[in-house]
């Protein structure tokens, strides 16, 4: 079902945008982390999709400061996730590969989250945090090409973040 909405949004659903291909604008060029909090937008929107992305994407922050923000890495998750782990294997251009390369279920800081997405490549994150124990456990991820062109963080869930496993 469709719906001509118009209003502001988080910067959460920018990113749903983005990967439907909407014309969104991006946020400004920054030295330091940064949030956008909304944005204007006049569009038609299909809200199964952005209900359920919004709910594995939670916070959305971009990151400008990190060392491994390199334009190739900004996007390529997979480029990205290696500059962070360099003992990343080779070869991750779909999303069988990276699901065999899961050596764990347990996150820890400085593995590497393999995510489920609608594309037949899926995603990795590396993970920078975690919080608590078990199913409710908070975990914080960077990642290069969530959001095109951009290195983000985003924190939630295992199941919030659609992680499958973890390659440590």
């Amino acid at each position: 079902m469709k719906h001509l909405f118009k209003g502001v949004f988080i910067a959460t659903v920018i990113l749903v945008f983005s990967s439907c291909s909407k014309n969104i604008p991006l946020p400004p060029e920054q030295n330091t982390a940064s949030t956008v909090t909304n944005v204007e937008f006049e569009e038609e929107l299909d809200l199964p999709v952005i209900t359920e992305e919004i709910k594995k994407t939670r916070a959305l922050t971009y990151i400008y400061n990190d060392p491994c923000g390199t334009n190739a890495n900004k996007y390529n998750c997979v480029y990205y996730a290696r500059c962070k782990k360099p003992s990343l294997p080779y070869g991750l251009t779909t999303w069988a590969s990276k699901l065999a390369i899961i050596n764990t279920q347990n996150v820890s800081v400085g593995a590497v989250a393999i995510i489920s997405t609608n594309s037949p490549y899926g995603h990795v994150a590396y993970v920078t945090g975690k919080s608590g124990s078990g199913a409710n456990a908070v975990i914080t991820v960077r990642d290069g090409n969530w959001h095109a062109g951009y290195i983000t963080q985003r924190t939630g869930t295992k199941a919030q973040l659609g992680i499958q496993g973890y390659f440590n």
